[in-house]
């Protein structure tokens, strides 16, 4: 697999997009990467090219983590979710299959720098700028 550039630009010295993180599925199937372009892509070792190209957020996208669900976790008949934190103040929930956004979290009014799902999947913790290492919030999403 080769991973190309983020942006569909060239890049220059103005318009250099930072990669901000690359993270492994559970399963180790997928790769997903979050940039400075506001772009999250999920790429598959079954083929060269990025398998979603993925664009709802509106600033830049700062990291990315995957659920803890699929075959060989604790939740394997979940689907897989990938949630991704924004300097928009928003967390987007993704469906990775589909490669929709299923929900987003609204409720911060500063940029969210870090995310973390529960062990059940259900609560999803959330870090956000200048609040010394601690989690600011604690949002729930609904149980389908």
């Amino acid at each position: 697999m080769k991973l190309a550039a983020h942006s569909t630009k060239p890049p220059t010295p103005t318009t250099m997009n930072e990669v901000n993180a690359i993270k492994w599925d559970p399963q180790g199937n997928f790769l997903a990467s979050c940039s400075d372009d506001m772009t999250l892509k999920i790429w598959s070792m079954k083929q060269d090219s990025c398998v979603h190209d993925l664009q709802a957020h509106s600033k830049e996208i700062y990291t990315i983590k995957w659920s803890p669900t699929g075959p060989g976790t604790q939740n394997p008949n979940m689907n897989l979710i990938l949630a991704s934190a924004s300097f928009d103040s928003t967390v987007r929930l993704w469906d990775v299959e589909r490669g929709s956004c299923i929900h987003t979290l609204t409720k911060h009014t500063e940029p969210v720098y870090s995310v973390a799902f529960s062990p059940d999947v259900w609560t999803t913790c959330t870090q956000l700028q200048g609040h010394g290492g601690h989690f600011r919030g604690l949002l729930e999403f609904e149980r389908r």
